[in-house]
């Protein structure tokens, strides 16, 4: 534990370890015990679920027996008990009744809901059990990686949360519509590590610019900026090494390609059809009999800026599914938001804690890399992944 007296302006994850339930929660503890604390939450996207990621439920959850999770995941018969064993064993009849055969890697309509009840399931969890404290936390704003920005949608109240399990089960069926099987087999994403500080710059100002002239990708599509050193191409195989071989080629750098294990070429143009079906599926919920707003502000994928009305964020999203994921724009933005309005107004120290609500841990890790300066804040960061991971925090 640091000493009081001691200040960092920067102080990376990794410095304490605790080793709890199924995985580690990374603390970076403020240097100074009166700082002012600002939280930030994080939903992680696809490719984070796994078969046990409900394996520690304690109870059923009134979202499991409702119509929009009995005509997704079940047969409509089943017993409390029977819905509550198919979450913990994740053996839901509808993998039956699909014959998926790798459960670990489910169709895409079904492994987006479910990243998203579970994840919903931890912030519930973790804030119930904040609130029996005599803690008070002060939240920034919330963001999600692609499909976890509607799981930050729904935390911040802007639709309920079978709202938005209905929404991404419509993206995800959408998207597995527009892509047939046989192009699926040509079709890939790939993260790029090892990016060299030109063609990052470069990157950047091209897809934070209005005024965008040659396309800095044009082989393929560009899904996510995550960090300084990485991005994820998205598209045809054979776009995606014609692209890296431009770089490479252009810049005098070695790239690290790696392919990722996903079905579908996630915030391409070849799902840009997915949007209309998600705007519909919007309409179909948001049909002005209720006043949405936001209970706090969302960072958006798309621009990386605070959001603050349901409407904006709403357009924002039916577009996200076909365009990249500022996430390192987006973590940079909250940084200079808190500087910008807090840390400089006022002679308290100010803590920037980020926590992540997910089956995996994906985007804390990422946090220390994207906060490479602080502007004198203090950045902390954890990662709750399962139900003991919450309920040991708050012991």
């Amino acid at each position: 534990m640091f000493k009081r007296n001691q200040r960092l302006s920067l102080c990376m994850r990794l410095k304490n370890y605790q080793q709890i339930g199924g995985g580690t929660i990374n603390y970076c503890y403020s240097t100074d015990l009166k700082s002012k604390v600002l939280t930030v939450y994080m939903f992680t996207g696809q490719g984070s679920q796994h078969s046990r990621m409900f394996s520690d439920i304690d109870s059923i959850h009134p979202l499991m027996k409702t119509k929009t999770c009995q005509s997704i995941f079940f047969n409509g018969t089943e017993s409390d008990e029977e819905i509550m064993n198919s979450f913990r064993d994740f053996s839901f009849p509808v993998l039956r009744n699909l014959n998926v055969e790798n459960i670990e890697n489910p169709p895409t309509s079904l492994a987006q809901p479910l990243i998203l009840i579970q994840s919903i399931l931890l912030f519930e969890r973790y804030r119930e059990l904040l609130s029996k404290t005599s803690r008070n936390e002060e939240i920034a704003c919330m963001l999600g990686h692609s499909l976890g920005e509607f799981t930050a949608l729904a935390a911040c109240g802007g639709v309920s949360i079978e709202e938005a399990i209905k929404l991404v089960n419509v993206r995800g069926k959408s998207m597995e519509r527009n892509i047939t099987k046989e192009q699926e087999t040509d079709m890939g994403m790939r993260a790029i590590i090892n990016i060299p500080l030109q063609l990052m710059s470069d990157i950047e100002k091209y897809f934070t610019s209005t005024n965008q002239k040659e396309s800095l990708c044009p082989c393929c599509d560009m899904a996510n900026i995550n960090t300084p050193q990485q991005v994820v191409l998205s598209g045809l195989k054979s776009d995606m090494d014609r692209q890296i071989s431009m770089w490479q080629e252009n810049y005098k750098c070695k790239l690290r390609a790696i392919p990722l294990n996903v079905h579908l070429p996630f915030h391409s143009k070849y799902l840009e059809p997915v949007s209309i079906d998600i705007s519909n599926a919007y309409d179909e919920i948001d049909t002005g009999n209720i006043v949405r707003k936001l209970q706090h502000p969302i960072v958006a994928n798309t621009n990386a800026k605070f959001v603050n009305t349901f409407a904006e964020i709403k357009a924002l999203s039916i577009h996200q599914v076909h365009k990249p994921v500022l996430w390192n724009m987006s973590i940079q933005s909250i940084i200079e938001h808190v500087r910008r309005e807090y840390h400089t107004k006022d002679t308290t120290p100010t803590t920037l804690r980020f926590i992540e609500f997910g089956p995996q841990k994906k985007l804390e890790p990422m946090i220390s890399k994207c906060c490479s300066g602080g502007n004198g804040l203090n950045i902390e960061s954890l990662s709750f992944n399962t139900l003991s991971d919450v309920n040991n925090y708050f012991q």
